[in-house]
């Protein structure tokens, strides 16, 4: 009976139509539809060479939480991190947060936003911005557009090009995160190690906001652009450092991995008592990497890092500190004033297309990427 009366029940000609374009509409978005791609660098394989790297093609972001911005990016910086981590660095680590193979690098791009959520208070569709990304993040900067947290990121400082602006914010808070974690005042002398993003940064941070006492240690190529600062310079390749032991308050050593115990070997004793020594090749993510179990290589990390600590304070009456990248929004605020303002300069960048990044990867200098 029932059956009965649902053979006999008429649809309507609307109701027929309805239901037809619903149904086309759901089969053909399976079928031929799918979300708006955007170009993207991505690491594909752990590898040292570019052989690692690919140009994909993956979903635009979408679904703006709240408080998040959409970005289009116009340029992003290709960072040492980034090749560290493109040759296996961290994977251990990162895994853990969910960053596996693909993925997609960069901590830090310059570009407009397209797009805003709910809770927006301080950006708007438009502006231009220059943002800093959490390591932890994927996909990251190196994309035609990434979405940031409202508080990862600050209006481009009218004078800077995107390229300039793209370069700046990584260097910029791990030199803040460093000289907030020492003691210094005005002329105070100090001798940074290397003149990479970090250490150009870090080297105008010390002269002109803090008023130090500066000299560096660099290659010939940098000589001429510090010299002009009024700042003390040392080739490395060809010059004698004859700086004193016992005579400085900080040493920042912002050079390579490679280097770091050579560099300790000979810079350390330049320390006065009560000073400080930071570096940023740190062996923290290299513990973990080196264990099977995230936790016990994060505990192996900051056992060792204890003991470096006390060593150095016994046989030399130092403070030893291991320097590290933090996303910080007040921080990348001052930065934003200060190149506004003159006092801060974006380091000496070289700019490639995406579709040149197999160039990238060799070039040397403040590489950023133009999408």
């Amino acid at each position: 009976m029932f059956l009965n009366r649902v053979r006999s029940t008429k649809v309507s000609k609307r109701s027929r139509n309805s239901f037809h374009r619903k149904l086309f509409t759901h089969r053909s978005y399976a079928k031929g539809h799918s979300s708006p791609k955007m170009k993207a660098l991505q690491v594909h394989r752990y590898s040292s060479s570019s052989s690692g790297w690919r140009i994909a093609h993956v979903d635009k972001p979408s679904r703006l939480a709240k408080g998040e911005i959409l970005v289009k990016v116009k340029s992003a910086a290709l960072n040492p991190l980034d090749l560290e981590m493109a040759n296996g660095y961290g994977k251990q680590l990162f895994a853990s947060a969910g960053v596996k193979l693909p993925f997609t690098p960069g901590r830090e791009c310059s570009g407009i936003v397209q797009d805003i959520g709910n809770g927006v208070w301080d950006l708007k569709k438009g502006d231009e911005v220059m943002c800093c990304l959490d390591p932890f993040d994927n996909p990251a900067a190196l994309a035609e557009y990434v979405k940031v947290s409202q508080y990862c990121a600050v209006v481009k400082p009218p004078k800077l090009t995107h390229d300039q602006a793209s370069a700046l914010p990584f260097c910029g808070l791990t030199t803040a995160s460093v000289v907030h974690d020492v003691s210094l005042k005005e002329g105070s002398k100090v001798l940074v190690i290397g003149t990479g993003g970090v250490g150009y940064f870090a080297i105008q941070l010390l002269k002109k906001v803090h008023k130090c006492d500066i000299r560096v240690v660099g290659p010939e190529r940098m000589k001429e652009d510090i010299e002009k600062m009024g700042i003390k310079y040392y080739c490395y390749e060809n010059e004698f450092i004859d700086i004193e032991d016992n005579s400085l308050d900080f040493v920042f050593d912002a050079a390579s991995m490679d280097q770091r115990d050579a560099i300790e070997d000979y810079a350390v004793p330049f320390v006065k008592q009560g000073g400080h020594y930071t570096t940023l090749s740190g062996d923290l993510v290299r513990n973990v990497d080196s264990s099977n179990n995230v936790l016990l290589g994060l505990g192996k990390g900051y056992s060792n890092f204890s003991l470096k600590q006390a060593d150095m304070y016994q046989k030399y009456g130092i403070n030893y500190h291991w320097g590290i990248y933090k996303t910080n929004y007040q921080q990348l605020k001052n930065i934003a004033k200060w190149a506004t303002d003159g006092s801060i300069q974006s380091p000496p960048t070289v700019a490639f297309h995406v579709d040149q990044y197999e160039e990238a990867l060799y070039s040397k200098g403040k590489v950023v990427i133009n999408f």
